[in-house]
């Protein structure tokens, strides 16, 4: 059979379309051209401003400079896993603290940090100020901060309708919480791992505040914010006081703490309420009772969400140890 030169042209031309067409599949998007970000200038988003997105780079890389000026700005990240890129960290100022499973690793000033996909971690800001750098290989994720954002903006944070639109977007961009993430591996395990509620990082931040606002003595912030009203306290000095009496016990020096850390192990929600469990350990100090002396206890604390704003209503202490 012989082929005309018409035929031969279209075989050509056909065969040239679909080798463009498949490069067009494999090949990563890139952009036009050079991209650079002024100091000072990027997409701002909370205390990060993304300075290469998705769109600036065709989806090569994407890059957040974070600028944290105290440790309250973010408390531990909750473990979380993400299955189409990698992450990068470069610490410019202060410190971060990263946990891979049960353990801890510092990262201070000039420190690098790689995290492969699929891996399951987390991560806080454990020295203030602090500013680092945050690279995400491939881009894409950084399009779940702006959806979020844009989500916030019509819908208050933690309220079910923000709930119900943000709950697809995990899996949407491929970050999973463990027990999902296990579940998919088809792991089994004897600890049972609860989904975790898209409220539980904003109570973990409070938690954070109010233990700084103690330890410091800010009672314009305590009694005026994350206190309400109405507060009852179940006390380590086996008494059940009111808000008052906690704002007296303040007020003359006998809540005064040379140190006070506290571990979170459990948040529990119950409609407009969120009941966090755990230990604290602290050191008295000045008029306190146990002056001196490194202090173990269990505590409960419960926020209710009242006109979108988180407030402790009650107040749960109870002293384990004594060293």
């Amino acid at each position: 059979m012989k082929i005309t030169t018409i035929q031969f042209l279209v075989i050509l031309l056909v065969l040239e379309f679909y080798q463009i067409e498949v490069a067009a599949q494999v090949l990563p998007a890139k952009p036009i051209d050079y991209v650079v970000v002024p100091p000072g200038e990027g997409y701002k988003l909370g205390k990060g401003s993304w300075k290469l997105t998705t769109n600036n780079t065709g989806g090569s890389i994407a890059m957040c400079e974070f600028d944290n000026k105290d440790t309250t700005d973010w408390n531990w990240v909750p473990f979380h896993v993400h299955t189409q890129e990698d992450e990068i960290w470069y610490v410019l100022e202060g410190e971060l603290t990263f946990k891979i499973g049960k353990q801890l690793r510092p990262a201070g000033p000039g420190s690098v940090v790689f995290g492969p996909r699929n891996m399951m971690h987390s991560y806080r800001i454990s020295k203030a100020p602090a500013k680092y750098l945050l690279m995400l290989t491939p881009a894409g994720i950084d399009l779940l901060f702006l959806e979020v954002d844009s989500i916030s903006r019509r819908f208050p944070r933690g309220s079910s309708e923000f709930i119900k639109r943000i709950a697809p977007l995990a899996e949407k961009y491929g970050s999973y919480q463990p027990q999902k993430w296990d579940s998919m591996l088809n792991v089994t395990s004897s600890t049972v791992v609860l989904t975790q509620d898209p409220r539980e990082p904003e109570i973990r931040r409070l938690e954070t505040i109010e233990r700084d606002a103690v330890l410091k003595g800010d009672t314009a912030l305590l009694f005026d914010k994350l206190w309400s009203p109405k507060m009852v306290v179940n006390a380590p000095a086996n008494r059940v006081g009111t808000v008052e009496a906690t704002k007296m016990f303040t007020r003359t020096g006998k809540l005064n703490y040379a140190s006070f850390e506290r571990t979170i192990e459990k948040i529990t929600f119950s409609d407009d309420l969120a009941i966090v469990m755990g230990e604290e350990k602290l050191k008295p100090q000045g008029l306190s009772d146990h002056a001196g002396q490194l202090v173990t206890r269990r505590f409960t604390n419960i926020w209710k969400l009242s006109n979108n704003s988180w407030s402790i209503i009650a107040r749960q202490a109870t002293i384990i140890k004594v060293e």
